[in-house]
C-alpha cells in the first residue's frame, strides 16, 4: 500500500527567508536567503481576482500549500514551487 503522503505530496518546494539589511546611510533593503529545500508538498490553486486599475490589468491568485508538520515556515518566508514564487501569509 502506498503511504497517503506519497500520493498527495506530489511536488517539492523550497523556501527563502526575508532579511532587512540596514545600509550605512540608514536606508533599509530587503534580501532573500535560502532557508529550506526539498520539502514534499502539494500546491493547489485557491482563489483568483482580476481588476483594471489606472488602465493596467492586475491579478492575484492565492494558493493552498500542504506540507507535513514540523517545518519552520513563517510569514517572513516565500515559497518557491517550480518557476512560481509565493508569498506566505
Amino acid at each position: 500500500m502506498t503511504h497517503p503522503s506519497a500520493v498527495m505530496l506530489d511536488t517539492t518546494i523550497s523556501t527563502e527567508r526575508r532579511t532587512n539589511v540596514t545600509a550605512d546611510s540608514g536606508g533599509i533593503s530587503v534580501t532573500w536567503a535560502a532557508n529550506l529545500s526539498g520539502i514534499p508538498a502539494s500546491v493547489q490553486p485557491g482563489t483568483s481576482q482580476e481588476a483594471v486599475q489606472l488602465g493596467a490589468e492586475r491579478g492575484r491568485t492565492t494558493y493552498d500549500v500542504y506540507i507535513e508538520a514540523g517545518h519552520d515556515i513563517t510569514s517572513a518566508d516565500r515559497i518557491i514551487s517550480g518557476s512560481d514564487t509565493l508569498n506566505v501569509l
